[in-house]
C-alpha cells in the first residue's frame, strides 16, 4: 500500500512540474528555444586570371577540403552558441541552431600571416535563423593575400652584382627581394592591411664594377591604374596580383645610373593586367591658371607655365655662344615653371641628360645625372651653393618656381646638343608629378 502511494505521489509531482512548465510557456518564459536548420556549403573562388582558361568560368576551382568552419552566435543571448567543423571531415549536411543572428567564418587551414608562400582564402558571412525553417547558405572564400612577384630583365641581371629591393606598404613590415633569392624568385603572397592606397619600391644596388648606385625609390598608387580597374577602389585587396618588372636606367653615354620598374596589376575579376604608372594618374591637359594662385581642385600638385608660354611642348631653342660671351641676345628670359603644392613640397628632384659628354661630366659633379637626380630641397644643393643656378625650395613650401636664369642659360648655350631637365615634384603625402623641359643648342 505504501509503495502504491509513493508511485501516485511521484506521478502527481511530475504532472505538477509539467503544469508549471506549461504555465511558464504561457507567460513567454520558455526554457527551450525554437530552432531552425542550416544547410551549409563552403566554396573557394580563385581570381579570374588564375582560373582555367578553357572557355569557361570554373568559379569554385579551389578545393576547400580541410577548411576550418566556425558558426557562432552574434546576439547577446546566443553568443555562446559556437559550432566548429572541418570541411570534408565533420561538416554535417544540416546544422540545427536556436533562432537568432549568426556569422560563419571559413578559411584556409592555419593563420593568415603578413608574408606567405601560398595563397590564403577566407570569408565571413552573416545570416539569421528563423523558427522551424530550413535554409541554405553558401560561403564563398576569396583570396585574402595578394600575389607579389619580381621579374628581372636581362639588362638588369647583366648590370647589377648585388641589390636589395623592398616593397613598402606603409606597415611595420616591408617585402624584400635580393640577389640571394635568385634570378627568378618565386611569387610571394602578401597581406595588405586595411586602407593601403600605395606601395613604394626602394632600390639599393652595386654594379658589376663594384660601384654603388645611389638609393632610389618609386611610389605606385592603385587608383592610378591606367585603365578599367574593377570596382574603382583605391585600396589594394587580397585578390590583386602585382608584378614588378625590373630594368635599368642609362644616361646619354650609356652609363647605368639606376633602375627602372614597370608595375603591372591584375585585379581579382579581370583576366588581363594593366600598368600602374609611377606618380600621379595621367590627367587631361591643364587649363590656363593663375600660376601663383591656382584654383582649388586643380590637383594636389600643379605645374604650369605663365600664360602664353609653351616651352614644355615646344622646347627651348638657343644659339651657341662661348662661356665668356656676355651678350644676352637671343636668350629667352621667360622660361619658368610654376608649381603649387596643396600639401607642401617634400622633395624637388632635377635629373639632367645631355648628348654632350663634356657637359655631362660637369652636370655629374652636381649630382644631376644620377637618378633620382639632385634634390633641390636637400642639404647637398645648399652646401654646394647651387642656389645660383636653381631656386632652392624649402620643405613644406606651398609654391615654387623653376626657371632658366641667365647664369644657367649661359652655361647651357656653351654646349651644342640636346639637354633636358626632368623635374619630379613630391609633396608631403608622397604624391608625385613630373615634367621634362628640353633645351636644344645649335651652332
Amino acid at each position: 500500500m505504501r509503495k502504491h502511494n509513493i508511485i501516485i505521489f511521484a506521478a502527481l509531482a511530475f504532472v505538477g512540474l509539467a503544469s508549471c512548465e506549461m504555465r511558464e510557456e504561457i507567460k513567454g518564459n520558455k526554457s527551450v528555444k525554437d530552432t531552425g536548420v542550416l544547410e551549409l556549403s563552403v566554396l573557394a573562388k580563385a581570381p579570374v586570371a588564375m582560373q582555367t582558361k578553357a572557355g569557361e568560368d570554373t568559379g569554385a576551382d579551389v578545393s576547400t577540403n580541410g577548411f576550418p568552419v566556425r558558426v557562432y552566435g552574434t546576439d547577446e543571448d546566443n553568443k555562446e552558441e559556437i559550432r566548429d567543423y572541418v570541411v570534408g571531415e565533420d561538416l554535417p549536411e544540416s546544422i540545427t541552431l536556436p533562432v537568432g543572428n549568426y556569422s560563419i567564418r571559413a578559411h584556409t587551414p592555419g593563420e593568415l600571416k603578413k608574408k606567405m608562400a601560398t595563397p590564403y582564402y577566407g570569408a565571413e558571412k552573416a545570416f539569421k535563423v528563423d523558427a522551424n525553417k530550413t535554409f541554405q547558405e553558401t560561403v564563398t572564400c576569396k583570396r585574402e593575400n595578394s600575389r607579389m612577384q619580381v621579374v628581372y630583365d636581362k639588362d638588369f641581371l647583366a648590370a647589377f652584382k648585388t641589390w636589395t629591393i623592398t616593397v613598402d606598404d606603409g606597415s611595420e613590415t616591408v617585402l624584400p627581394f635580393t640577389e640571394k633569392d635568385g634570378t627568378n624568385p618565386a611569387p610571394v603572397y602578401w597581406y595588405f592591411e586595411d586602407d593601403v592606397e600605395a606601395v613604394t619600391v626602394n632600390f639599393n644596388a652595386t654594379l658589376m664594377t663594384g660601384e654603388t648606385v645611389k638609393s632610389q625609390s618609386r611610389t605606385y598608387s592603385r587608383k592610378n591604374a591606367v585603365e578599367g580597374y574593377d570596382d574603382g577602389s583605391e585600396f589594394f585587396t587580397g585578390g590583386d596580383a602585382l608584378v614588378f618588372n625590373l630594368g635599368v636606367v642609362e644616361n646619354a653615354s650609356g652609363k647605368i645610373t639606376g633602375f627602372d620598374v614597370k608595375v603591372e596589376i591584375t585585379f581579382e575579376d579581370e583576366l588581363e593586367s594593366v600598368e600602374i604608372p609611377v606618380g600621379d594618374k595621367p590627367t587631361e591637359p591643364e587649363k590656363p591658371t593663375d600660376p601663383v594662385n591656382p584654383e582649388p581642385g586643380d590637383g594636389v600638385i600643379v605645374i604650369s607655365e605663365p600664360n602664353g608660354n609653351s616651352y614644355l611642348t615646344d622646347g627651348v631653342h638657343i644659339k651657341y655662344a662661348a662661356m665668356d660671351d656676355e651678350s644676352v641676345e637671343g636668350l629667352p628670359m621667360d622660361v619658368v615653371l610654376n608649381m603649387a603644392f596643396e600639401n607642401g613640397v617634400q622633395n624637388m628632384y632635377v635629373l639632367a641628360t645631355t648628348n654632350d659628354e663634356s657637359f655631362e661630366i660637369a652636370l655629374g659633379f652636381m649630382n644631376l645625372t644620377t637618378a633620382p637626380g639632385l634634390d633641390l630641397t636637400g642639404d647637398y644643393a645648399r652646401e654646394q651653393n647651387l642656389g645660383d643656378l636653381f631656386a632652392l625650395p624649402e620643405k613644406e613650401d606651398k609654391e615654387y618656381s623653376f626657371d632658366l636664369n641667365l647664369k644657367l642659360l649661359k652655361l647651357l648655350r656653351a654646349s651644342v646638343g640636346t639637354h633636358a631637365f626632368t623635374l619630379r615634384a613630391v609633396d608631403a603625402l608622397g604624391n608625385e608629378k613630373s615634367v621634362t623641359l628640353k633645351i636644344t643648342v645649335t651652332e
